[in-house]
């Protein structure tokens, strides 16, 4: 901020005297004295600043640097200015002021390396690619979330074998029907983690054939050529007979088929490619 002040002050005593026809020695003679006054008056009162100005207006006129109708001029302008605001400018000068420095750190990113134009696409295989990497995309993270609940329920595999061992630390006389009610327990237990089991995996396989479809049905460009050898589509698992057989017997009933939730097998021939829709 002082050199700021400085420099402003020094300016406007230059431009003054230029303004005013001053010739450009005495310009330079004014520049001298407006900057001794400035630097011989800190820490002064302005008593002392009017009595050195006197003094040193008689040297500049006895050694005409100044003339004495130029110099009137310039008092006249030193008082309105400089002298009128002394205490700003001895508070200036003399006080010293913590620096606001605002500082910030910022990263610089340089810009990627340039491709080079061999590697360069058109901008509709460019197309078909992103299309095709956000549909292997949104299948890789459906496939680890079928995945992980199918993990879940490894983990929750119920202990089968409880009612029969319950049954057998009670220690007292079997009955058929007290026996009946375990294995049928125990074979309810095994049925249905089984049925879950093979539900989550039939979903898996419906979510596999979609994307395979969907896949299949983007338009391919014909600069690429025919579509690469992939694997066959998925097939939906067999049927098993310990699905098919519900605890308790169901009359050779299939089982999975009747007791999967609404909505959690998709129709294969209904399914319509997203890409397609669009």
């Amino acid at each position: 901020m002082r050199e700021s002040i400085l420099l402003d002050y020094l300016h406007d005593s230059l431009m003054f005297a230029a303004s005013r026809g001053f010739p450009w020695q005495q310009v330079c003679g004014v520049l001298d004295l407006a900057r001794e006054m400035q630097e011989q008056t800190v820490g002064q009162p302005l008593g002392h600043a009017i009595r050195l100005y006197r003094q040193k207006s008689l040297e500049y006129a006895e050694d005409g640097r100044i003339s004495d109708k130029n110099l009137k001029i310039f008092t006249s302008h030193l008082f309105a200015t400089f002298m009128r605001h002394y205490r700003l400018y001895q508070f200036v000068f003399m006080q010293p002021r913590s620096l606001m420095v605002t500082k910030l750190a910022l990263e610089v990113e340089p810009p990627p390396d340039t491709i080079h134009l061999k590697e360069s696409k058109p901008q509709h295989i460019w197309e078909y690619d992103q299309k095709l990497a956000a549909i292997e995309g949104e299948e890789q993270a459906r496939m680890e979330a079928l995945q992980a609940e199918r993990e879940e329920l490894l983990r929750q595999e119920p202990d089968a074998d409880r009612p029969l061992v319950a049954l057998e630390e009670s220690g007292g006389p079997l009955q058929q029907e007290i026996l009946s009610r375990a294995i049928r327990e125990a074979t309810n237990l095994r049925g249905s983690h089984t049925e879950r089991l093979l539900q989550a995996k039939v979903e898996e396989t419906h979510e596999d054939l979609d994307y395979y479809f969907e896949k299949t049905a983007l338009p391919r460009p014909a600069a690429l050529g025919p579509p690469p050898r992939t694997k066959s589509p998925p097939r939906l698992p067999a049927r098993s007979k310990t699905a098919s057989t519900k605890s308790g017997g169901g009359g050779g009933k299939n089982s999975l088929g009747r007791d999967l939730p609404k909505g959690s097998a998709k129709s294969l021939r209904s399914k319509t490619p997203k890409s397609v829709k669009s």
